[in-house]
């Protein structure tokens, strides 16, 4: 018997059926994996967060879920944060929220906060500076 050429209505994939196989109700779909998708109405989505592509139900879409492609992209969204520059190196980093209200996030690294620390902390600014004094004797193994 001759082939009958159908074309799969999700992917679009040329199949070529028996004329048995059409009757008996198949040839819509390429594969399981096609057939699976077309009867789970599975809808594509664009995450939030991170723009990458991702399948969710379409019931799940109409309840005003499948926004995010996972649990931990979802757990990011839910953090308030802010973009920052920093006041030393001029470079932009995202801080929580709570850390700025706190003071925080003034800094995008330890080093530009040593940086930072070292200038303010110096000389006369210092907590323990005693007028560039020392009150200690040097011992005498340092004079040489």
């Amino acid at each position: 018997m001759p082939k009958i050429r159908k074309v799969c209505i999700v992917c679009g994939k040329e199949i070529w059926l028996n004329p048995g196989q059409i009757r008996q109700g198949r040839g819509k779909y390429c594969s399981s994996e096609c057939q699976h998708q077309a009867q789970s109405k599975q809808v594509a989505r664009q995450c939030e967060w991170c723009s990458r592509d991702f399948w969710v139900k379409s019931y799940l879409v109409k309840r005003g879920y499948g926004k995010f492609c996972s649990a931990e992209c979802y757990g990011l969204s839910r953090q308030k944060r802010q973009m920052r520059i920093c006041e030393i190196c001029g470079a932009e980093f995202i801080r929580r929220d709570c850390a700025v209200n706190r003071g925080k996030g003034r800094f995008c690294s330890i080093e530009c906060k040593a940086i930072w620390w070292s200038s303010v902390s110096s000389g006369e600014n210092c907590p323990s500076w005693r007028g560039g004094k020392s009150f200690e004797p040097y011992p005498c193994s340092f004079n040489g």
